[in-house]
């Protein structure tokens, strides 16, 4: 329909070449435009999610060896809550970067499954960050929720402690801080 009815042999083949120089073109043209700075910016992004994470857990770790009052504790909950969008926001361009790798020969799979498993890291980090820091909010506040006896926030902030310096270990492999 295109050629007309005047097909031949020789269109067809002229055709035919002009359609494969095209879509090589087109792959070349796509192999310099959509550069690898993505995936590394949102492997930096993951990276600093993680290490406010741990920042924030170190904080209310060391906020209970305290009595904290109301205010602080809705801080650490307003804080988590916005490290919890923060990844989300990074597993939305996680997506958004899965779902246009296979247009792109410069994305790796593999890189996009390490990733993959660091936004789901984090991602399970910020929502247990929030659940903590709800809990904490709600056992200072005036709400009929029992506090935190005094004998148990030593422990708890040991054990916080401990799960931050986890959470911000020197890790080359950077999944050992992350798992612990």
């Amino acid at each position: 329909l295109v050629v007309g009815t005047h097909l031949t042999t020789e269109l067809a083949i002229e055709r035919f070449v002009g359609v494969v120089i095209g879509a090589l073109c087109a792959l070349g043209a796509s192999y310099f435009a959509t550069p690898t700075k993505h995936t590394r910016l949102l492997r930096d992004d993951l990276e600093a999610l993680n290490a406010d994470l741990a920042e924030l857990l170190a904080e209310v770790g060391a906020g209970l060896r305290e009595d904290p009052d109301a205010t602080t504790a809705q801080a650490w909950f307003a804080r988590a809550t916005g490290l919890r969008n923060r990844s989300l926001g990074a597993e939305a361009r996680l997506a958004d970067l899965t779902a246009h790798a296979r247009w792109s020969p410069r994305i790796d799979p593999g890189e996009l499954r390490l990733l993959t498993r660091s936004a789901d890291a984090v991602r399970v980090m910020s929502t247990r960050m929030i659940t903590i820091t709800s809990d904490l909010a709600a056992s200072v506040s005036d709400a009929p929720v029992p506090a935190i006896p005094p004998a148990a926030r030593s422990p708890l902030a040991d054990l916080l402690t401990m799960a931050a310096d986890n959470i911000a270990a020197d890790d080359p492999t950077g999944q050992v801080g992350t798992t612990a």
